[in-house]
């Protein structure tokens, strides 16, 4: 019995598919546009979606955005019964941001963004650890100034 459902549920899908718009699409992303929040996707006929949306609502508002890789697959899905489409997977990405008020994290190819306004934790490392570095004992150790220039270069090549 339940191969009978799923061939009646199969044969619906197919003519829904023959008379109505496809609810999802797997296509290859073609360009990105972070300012419009936007890309193009190039189906395998070759076929372009234009404007297909990086975020379900284009408010001017933003949660978490994962920004796709040109070159790579991408899932989008239908927005309503509307010929928008919006970005639901991808198999690459060329950066992911989610902000929270006025918290940013962020990361991309240059390293990881932490931000809350207009400060960032790597202007906070970077400041103790150049107040560190300034550290003169009179008697005991001095600080290893080497590490400390270590791990400066270190958090540079991490966060941004």
């Amino acid at each position: 019995m339940m191969g009978l459902h799923e061939d009646i549920r199969e044969a619906l899908f197919n003519l829904a598919a023959k008379v109505g718009p496809r609810p999802s699409l797997l296509a290859t992303v073609k360009r990105v546009d972070e300012d419009k929040m936007t890309c193009t996707l190039e189906d395998d006929d070759g076929v372009e979606f234009y404007q297909v949306r990086l975020r379900p609502v284009l408010d001017g508002k933003e949660a978490l955005t994962i920004f796709p890789k040109p070159g790579a697959w991408a899932l989008a899905l239908r927005v309503e019964n509307d010929d928008d489409w919006v970005i639901v997977a991808t198999g690459e990405a060329d950066k992911w941001r989610l902000k929270i008020a006025e918290t940013v994290l962020e990361q991309d190819k240059s390293g990881l963004l932490v931000q809350q306004g207009e400060d960032s934790l790597l202007q906070v490392i970077e400041l103790i650890i150049e107040a560190a570095m300034g550290i003169v004992v009179v008697q005991g150790r001095n600080p290893d100034y080497v590490k400390l220039q270590q791990a400066l270069t270190k958090v540079k090549k991490i966060l941004r």
